[in-house]
């Protein structure tokens, strides 16, 4: 969940101390402290000082690196909004073309037009929402999960609702067949570990399954008098390809990280400024140049480090990271609004559930109403 604050306040700011470098970079900083003071009361007791006549060209070199790595992951923070502003409008106007562009029940319908209609207002929805929710989940397990092959347990549990929701707008066999993607080495019903394991080798995303599925249900009613005209594919088709882009693109970006020879050189190469900056200085200047001054670079450094690290990948459930949950409510509440505007009796079936607690930052959400009972069922036997 994204933090809001006053912008435009210089020292409202300083208030916060959650979701800010603070709590990672404090301890760093104590430590750059100690050693400086250790390295003052040698040089007061032994009167040593190390001359480095190039330290200042080491120090600008290094500050450059850092920001500059610091730059590069911010423009990807920025690219990662677009994608997920890209994302939301995608899924919308998929959503907006299954339902609007249906034709409708002719007049001598027996009653077997409307429910194909029905049943295709609905399954484009549902399936729509489930590859959102997919799309999150595999945001969450992307790097940690399938890259290194192990998820921590508050990630787990985070999962586990995610899967519940999608068992909420998906049928009890097509549940089955995406659970069966997902790659899990442990049951959901497993509790009591700090961490589960994850399969590392490649496996059919279920998204793929998902969108044969979307496929399959405009190829189902085009050209039918109560279903879409056959141009429509072209339209949702290029909506679906796009949204399988955009699927992929999140994931490049998740599973990317900053490559480590680049990672190594800049963070050695911060501490051995810091470690040769605190030997060169003279004890004749006193604490605030001997102590100070080197835990406020180390601050400076470490801090920016820190940040270039937290927003390298913004898709995970830190504070500062995008947040997907809302846009996927947002993406419920929106084909809600679409059935309701048509008044034919699709909006029935669904109905909200009440989220649990522990699902962060969703209150509720969306489930088919005959699934609701298995959705309470599934949330119920899985421990936490």
């Amino acid at each position: 969940m994204t933090i809001a604050y006053e912008r435009r306040s210089t020292f409202s700011v300083f208030q916060h101390y959650y979701a800010t470098v603070l709590p990672e970079v404090v301890p760093r900083v104590m430590v750059v402290g100690a050693v400086a003071v250790s390295v003052y009361m040698v040089q007061m007791h032994f009167d040593w000082v190390l001359h480095t006549s190039g330290l200042h060209v080491l120090g600008s070199f290094v500050g450059y690196f850092v920001i500059f790595r610091c730059s590069n992951t911010f423009m990807m923070y920025r690219r990662t909004e677009m994608v997920i502003a890209d994302f939301r409008a995608t899924a919308l106007t998929l959503m907006s073309q299954g339902v609007d562009f249906m034709l409708g029940p002719g007049d001598d319908d027996d009653g077997s037009q409307k429910d194909a209609v029905l049943e295709g207002k609905v399954n484009v929805v549902r399936l729509v929402l489930a590859f959102a929710v997919l799309y999150k989940l595999h945001t969450r397990m992307a790097y940690h999960g399938y890259m290194r092959g192990r998820i921590e347990a508050d990630c787990k549990e985070q999962i586990v609702y995610d899967c519940a929701r999608l068992r909420g707008l998906l049928r009890a066999d097509e549940f089955d067949r995406v659970f069966a993607f997902l790659g899990f080495e442990f049951e959901l019903e497993d509790g009591g570990s700090d961490y589960y394991s994850v399969t590392t080798e490649p496996l059919p995303r279920p998204t793929t399954f998902l969108v044969a599925l979307l496929r399959q249900q405009f190829m189902k009613l085009a050209g039918k008098k109560h279903g879409y005209l056959e141009r429509v594919l072209n339209l949702a088709d290029s909506q679906i390809s796009r949204l399988l882009k955009i699927y992929a693109d999140t994931s490049q970006t998740v599973m990317t990280p900053l490559p480590l020879p680049y990672c190594h050189l800049c963070r050695l190469l911060m501490v051995c400024f810091l470690l040769v900056y605190m030997t060169q200085l003279q004890p004749r200047l006193g604490i605030v140049a001997n102590i100070m001054v080197p835990m406020l670079l180390a601050f400076a450094f470490f801090g920016i480090d820190a940040i270039a690290t937290e927003i390298e990948d913004p898709l995970g459930d830190d504070p500062s990271d995008l947040d997907t949950l809302t846009v996927i409510s947002q993406l419920e509440l929106e084909g809600v609004a679409l059935l309701k505007l048509h008044e034919d009796g699709a909006l029935e079936s669904f109905q909200f559930v009440q989220a649990p607690t522990a699902y962060q930052g969703v209150p509720r959400f969306l489930a088919l109403s005959d699934n609701v009972q298995q959705v309470e069922e599934f949330v119920a036997k899985a421990p936490t």
